[in-house]
């Protein structure tokens, strides 16, 4: 009992000290205007780059709406690709109909899954210089697409956690349970200083990169498997998203919480739930 109880107050103690490193951590993005008004100064009225967002989409038509609705209307945002990954429903129908750019998805490869898939495709098509990636449920507040382009003047891939929306007493405690396991295994998140290389982890729910970088390093068929590891859905290890650093020499940043709510309910998988 003695050794059990040691047990237990060393590994309470290892705990409080990974928890208590997130009392330093970067803090959450604040939305940018999509342009500098006219009296801001010549330094502040910089063209900003073309961002295209990316939305990976599997019979998301109950929940989609209100997430296109959002970026659509986002000055910043140049345009939204809606990777339609063979829905049986009006997912392509709604995109198309509210003004996004539907891509249907090829065939599923051996060796991905559904997401990971959706995800290269609609990168490989999209036009922007900058890359935003949304899921279907998401709630993108206004200037979060600001806010993502303007870190990555220092940053490679920006990766930023959702406030979710739960319903219900049992929802609540399962996601707080969830994130706290996370920060548990890999201490908290934003840290004001780039963590070792097997602690960078990246959120798939909301992520930003510039475009060649990642098509350099093909950066989701380093992930193109699922698995725990590398679940693009939840969280990814950084170095195998985004390789061994992107060109440029800086690691990529990740915030919690960020600016953008994520409805409840389950969100897209693509096919993931039926990927061998």
């Amino acid at each position: 009992m003695r050794a059990l109880t040691a047990l237990q107050a060393a590994a309470a103690l290892a705990v409080a000290v990974r928890l208590a490193r997130g009392r330093h951590r970067l803090p959450a993005l604040n939305p940018v205007p999509a342009h500098a008004p006219a009296h801001a100064p010549a330094s502040a009225r910089t063209t900003p780059p073309r961002v295209s967002v990316v939305i990976p989409a599997r019979d998301e038509e109950a929940r989609l709406g209100p997430c296109l609705s959002a970026l659509l209307a986002d000055p910043a945002v140049a345009e939204v690709v809606v990777v339609d990954d063979e829905s049986r429903d009006g997912t392509a129908e709604l995109a198309a109909r509210l003004g996004a750019k539907v891509l249907i998805g090829a065939p599923l490869p051996e060796g991905w899954v559904g997401k990971q898939w959706a995800l290269k495709q609609g990168v490989e098509a999209a036009g922007g210089d900058v890359v935003v990636t949304l899921d279907a449920d998401a709630r993108p507040v206004p200037g979060l697409i600001g806010a993502l382009a303007a870190t990555l003047e220092g940053y490679d891939l920006v990766s930023v956690g959702p406030r979710y929306l739960c319903e219900g007493t049992a929802e609540q405690a399962l996601h707080a349970s969830f994130l706290a396991t996370l920060i548990y295994r890999f201490g908290p998140i934003g840290p004001p200083t780039p963590p070792a290389p097997h602690r960078a982890v990246a959120n798939g729910q909301c992520m930003a990169f510039r475009r060649t970088a990642m098509l350099n390093v093909d950066g989701f068929a380093r992930v193109r498997a699922g698995g725990a590891a590398a679940d693009a859905d939840h969280v990814a290890p950084g170095t195998r998203l985004a390789g061994p650093r992107l060109p440029g020499g800086h690691d990529g940043r990740t915030t919690w919480p960020g600016n953008c709510g994520r409805a409840s309910g389950p969100g897209h998988d693509g096919r993931e739930a039926r990927a061998a």
